[in-house]
């Protein structure tokens, strides 16, 4: 017979186990499976922290809390929880937690009852009896007895798995006897903040590209300029120079010496592995499958080959990120970083002037200068990346800061994200303008793409923000806008070859993992080590690229 404190540890973790799961889940004998696993290994936290009532009241409300907190993102936004998920929340900032955290709907409030308030408030109230340590490891030994019952009958519905496999859906790692299902809650964020903490490890040192490898820049008449502008949670099919009905780029279009590739993916489906990944060298599959070892598995960025041959060095973002976030200190060895104050009002206008005062500083040692910029494009909410006065498109839903996503008319928030793309046109339109009479080439390509209430094809849900795992992703959120851009100055000095190779290339399939070999190699850059397949101003066809 079961004491009445192992029953209710059963119960608490059945709560945590259970419920939620079939909510997301539809229901098979391998969910039955995974949801027995999924109680035993719950039902072993909650026993070990069992041993003080608060200790154990603590424990569950913590697991209660994150539940619910992430299977609302889950199920009212169809926000995957992955790692993309888990690197986002922790590298955040306060601004943007605040940004974000205050949008709400009254639905929230029964929720929060149903699913955390009312249970913890339950589990206060009842109360675990204390034992002597006798009867306390008696009670342990009986509560032992169900799990490894609970295990058998989890193996018996699984029976096709009693063998080592490989979990194909999520990662090669091999499991023994039978696959624990890390889509399930608590398992999913408890797994993936693990591997956060373990892919991250907070010491970020990249190898040196091997030495044998020499860069050079060709000697030219007059200095000039590579700029990389990293746009944010931009879509390629809203921007009309790609074809969108409305015209979202009015500004670049009128542009000469603009290409706009039109079959352009990311690496990945967040800010941080993409932009890791642009800075590298390493192809975008590689890379996915390197990304679950560590973000810093790789050789150091293009920014050391420009310091080899002599350039000055800029970076400017307007991002909530800072100098301990892995994608930036990448770059660490930039000349002059700087990271404006991020707001809930922030624009990319503070960019224009930073653009300009990169430009004045003069170093006669080093004429040549490499700008990085890392815009703040149309992250969420939308409507607080643009001014009024690019409301081309209306009504829009953000403008209410108690609004939910999930309750926005999808023709709301296409308006207001459409406005944020119109806005990113003129942002990029002035820094052509700023850059037009010197010698200048540019690269501008989004970190990924983003999800506006399209509905997933296998879950039937509308899906919201960006981070499903890139095997699984829809199209929105990898197929990104991408730019290489010539000044005036540029075509007039050093000719229109690559201007002319990249045309070739607008409707190749491309990636992230052409911008760092096209940033050296656009930039007259010289090197056995630059991978001329993998540069939109070389003439050498372009390399396969594997989206999926």
């Amino acid at each position: 017979m079961l004491s009445r404190n192992n029953i209710i540890i059963l119960s608490l973790s059945a709560f945590l186990a259970i419920p939620l799961n079939l909510i997301t889940n539809p229901i098979s004998m391998l969910l039955i499976s995974d949801l027995l696993i999924n109680w035993v290994v719950i039902t072993a936290v909650l026993a070990l922290f069992s041993i003080n009532r608060y200790l154990l009241i603590a424990v569950f409300s913590l697991f209660t809390v994150a539940n619910a907190v992430f299977f609302y993102m889950n199920y009212f936004f169809g926000v995957e929880i992955n790692l993309t998920i888990i690197m986002a929340i922790m590298q955040t900032n306060a601004h943007e937690a605040a940004e974000n955290g205050i949008n709400f709907s009254w639905q929230m409030i029964p929720y929060a009852l149903m699913v955390a308030v009312l249970p913890i408030y339950t589990a206060i109230k009842i109360k675990v009896h204390p034992r002597k340590l006798s009867k306390a490891l008696k009670e342990k030994l009986k509560l032992l007895v169900v799990l490894l019952v609970l295990t058998l009958i989890s193996l018996l519905t699984n029976i096709d798995k009693l063998s080592l496999k490989r979990d194909s859906k999520i990662e090669s790692y091999p499991y023994l006897i039978f696959n624990i299902n890390n889509e399930l809650f608590p398992i999913n964020y408890v797994y993936n903040i693990g591997k956060y903490l373990t892919v991250n490890r907070g010491n970020f040192t990249y190898s040196k590209i091997p030495q044998e490898y020499k860069f050079s820049a060709v000697k030219k008449d007059k200095p000039y300029n590579v700029v990389l502008v990293i746009g944010e949670t931009a879509r390629a099919d809203r921007f009309s120079l790609l074809g969108y009905n409305r015209e979202t780029n009015p500004l670049m279009a009128k542009r000469k010496n603009l290409v706009a590739f039109s079959n352009f993916y990311s690496c990945w489906t967040g800010t941080i592995p993409s932009v890791s990944c642009l800075f590298g060298f390493k192809l975008g599959e590689e890379f996915r499958k390197d990304l679950g070892k560590n973000l810093v598995d790789d050789v150091e960025s293009f920014v050391s080959p420009f310091t080899m041959a002599g350039f000055d060095s800029f970076l400017v973002t307007n991002n909530a990120f800072g100098p301990k976030d892995p994608m930036f200190a990448r770059v660490k060895d930039i000349n002059s970083i700087t990271y404006l104050d991020h707001n809930m009002r922030s624009t990319d206008e503070d960019l224009i002037g930073q653009l300009q005062k990169m430009l004045a500083k003069s170093n006669p040692q080093k004429p040549n200068k490499l700008i990085i910029i890392h815009t703040m494009g149309s992250h969420y909410k939308y409507n607080n990346r643009y001014p009024e006065s690019f409301s081309k498109w209306n009504p829009v839903c953000s403008g209410q800061f108690t609004q939910d996503i999930s309750d926005c008319k999808k023709e709301f928030l296409d308006n207001e994200y459409d406005n944020s793309i119109l806005y990113t046109d003129y942002i990029l339109n002035s820094f052509m303008d700023v850059l037009n009479d010197s010698n200048t080439v540019l690269i501008y390509a989004s970190d990924h793409g983003e999800s506006l209430g399209e509905v997933n094809k296998e879950s039937g849900k509308k899906q919201y923000y960006h981070g499903v795992g890139y095997d699984n992703a829809p199209l929105e959120q990898i197929h990104i806008p991408a730019v290489l851009w010539f000044s005036d100055g540029w075509i007039k000095n050093f000719g229109s070859a690559q201007l002319n190779a990249a045309r070739a290339k607008k409707d190749k399939t491309l990636s992230h993992d052409f911008i760092s070999f096209s940033m050296l190699d656009c930039g007259f850059i010289e090197s056995d080590f630059i991978d001329k397949s993998r540069s939109l101003c070389s003439t050498t066809p372009p390399k396969k690229v594997v989206v999926r």
